[in-house]
């Protein structure tokens, strides 16, 4: 007890029991309860546990909603609402077969697209329209990704019934989209016009065409194709950019070429009101462009040849009321090309002046390079090339009109031939009485024309036999009774 006081606090504290006993009450230690490393880990490990727990719920509630809305964007009430809406944004009726979804693709078999009697489009069919869906929108159901593309597609458009009943777009803004995709693609469409016969007198085969938004709304392009136009020779569609509004389209290019590949070309452009009684006029500017393709099939047997636009022409247009194929106008200045001299070619006087001048220049055809100006007028029933003035300098020119109508030629020429031509040694004096008219140092002949553009004929020969019956010494054989030239020899000899 004596150790315990002399001890004193250090190691307890001196205390008076009730019965007066005395003992030394020991201090307890306090255990460290501060541990940072192992708190911290804790922690860590609380917090791992909850994300982990944050993460499978949200995985289960993203695989829950994406099958949710699976289930109900391949149910027929969803099928129904996107049909509802392109029918809103097209004003046509629609149809679509075995239309599926999946996280990230949209896709059907087909969709079919008609319009009633009073609209120009008839029908569109689509083949294998598919979309790629981004994530986003297919949670929310905003649909939008890069493009909905389609193989094929088929469009039929026709003059719109004047009392027949007409559909538009519902939706209150018709320049916004149904979907957020920035482009809606066919991959190859055709494409065919017909007219009230119901006779298809426009095909646009295997073109490629985009429907693409703009800051103005959509434009529609199209690149490729093969055109054929009733009574036209073919082209190809190089590329065309149009834009449709309310009632109207906008063409701000249309570029033709005579081939895929070739330089040459024909452009269109101008606004057509598609439902207005009104005439349209479309500009129309060639560059190295044949001219065969604008005169039509079989016309390309008496001329032919590259030409351009004449800058000084007062009209270069294809007018024409929409709907209407009969009604279609053209009325264009040209001038030659470098790349070509224009040919005329075909006539029966050709020959004939080969024969009298003996030179094979002249065989059946002959080439102009020098000079060309022309205007060509066409519709549906007429074809004049008016104002010719075709030209080798210093040796022949050719002036006049030629029209083909029905299938026949009518037209008179001023042929003209440099005034030295005719008084060499070895040409008939005849020719100088055939040629009489003298002017700008060429001797002059005027020459009807006829028959039709695979038979051409004209009254240069009759002209020949007046003057031998009219001469006092005409031989005993006529021009046309001497040996026939054979245009096939002739040239092989060359």
């Amino acid at each position: 007890m004596e150790r315990l006081k002399e001890r004193g606090h250090e190691e307890g504290e001196l205390v008076t029991r009730a019965d007066g006993s005395q003992a030394v009450k020991i201090k307890k230690r306090k255990r460290r309860s501060e541990q940072p490393h192992k708190e911290a880990a804790k922690r860590q490990q609380k917090i791992r546990l909850f994300q982990l727990g944050l993460a499978f719920s949200l995985f289960c509630g993203l695989v829950a909603t994406a099958a949710g809305l699976l289930f109900y964007y391949n149910s027929t009430g969803y099928r129904e609402s996107i049909r509802t809406k392109i029918a809103q944004w097209t004003g046509a009726d629609v149809d679509i077969t075995e239309f599926s979804v999946t996280p990230n693709t949209a896709r059907c078999a087909t969709m079919n697209l008609s319009w009633p009697a009073g609209n120009h489009l008839r029908t569109l069919q689509i083949t294998r329209p598919s979309a790629q869906l981004n994530i986003l929108g297919f949670l929310t159901n905003q649909w939008g990704g890069n493009a909905v593309v389609a193989t094929n597609g088929k469009l039929i458009f026709g003059k719109g019934q004047e009392d027949a009943p007409k559909s538009a777009p519902t939706n209150e803004k018709p320049s916004a989209f149904p979907f957020s995709f920035d482009n809606y693609r066919i991959e190859k469409l055709d494409v065919i016009g017909f007219d009230q016969a119901q006779q298809p007198w426009l095909t646009i085969s295997g073109t490629e065409v985009s429907l693409v938004k703009t800051d103005a709304g959509s434009q529609t392009r199209f690149v490729g194709g093969k055109v054929n136009v009733l009574a036209f020779q073919p082209m190809h569609l190089d590329r065309a950019s149009i834009d449709f509004t309310t009632g109207q389209m906008i063409i701000d290019q249309a570029r033709f070429k005579p081939e895929p590949n070739a330089s040459g070309s024909l452009e269109l452009s101008n606004n057509i009101d598609l439902y207005g009684a009104k005439t349209t006029d479309l500009n129309l500017s060639m560059k190295h462009f044949p001219l065969e393709i604008l005169l039509g099939e079989g016309v390309e047997t008496i001329m032919s040849g590259f030409v351009d636009t004449n800058p000084e022409a007062l009209n270069c247009l294809l007018r024409f009321t929409p709907g209407s194929y009969d009604s279609y106008n053209i009325q264009l200045g040209f001038v030659g090309s470098s790349l070509t001299p224009l040919t005329l070619c075909g006539f029966p006087f050709f020959s004939d002046l080969s024969r009298e001048l003996q030179d094979q220049d002249y065989v059946n055809r002959f080439h102009f390079a020098d000079r060309v100006e022309g205007e060509l007028i066409r519709d549906a029933k007429v074809l004049t090339l008016r104002s010719l003035h075709l030209e080798k300098k210093g040796q022949f020119i050719i002036k006049g009109d030629i029209s083909v109508t029905d299938g026949k030629i009518v037209g008179q020429l001023d042929v003209g031939l440099q005034d030295s031509l005719l008084t060499q040694n070895h040409i008939n004096p005849m020719m100088l009485d055939l040629f009489a008219r003298n002017t700008g140092g060429y001797q002059w002949c005027k020459i009807t024309l006829g028959g039709t553009p695979t038979s051409p004929a004209d009254n240069f020969n009759d002209q020949i036999k007046a003057i031998l019956d009219k001469s006092p010494d005409k031989p005993t054989a006529s021009p046309t009774d001497s040996a026939p030239l054979n245009v096939e020899d002739e040239l092989d000899a060359q």
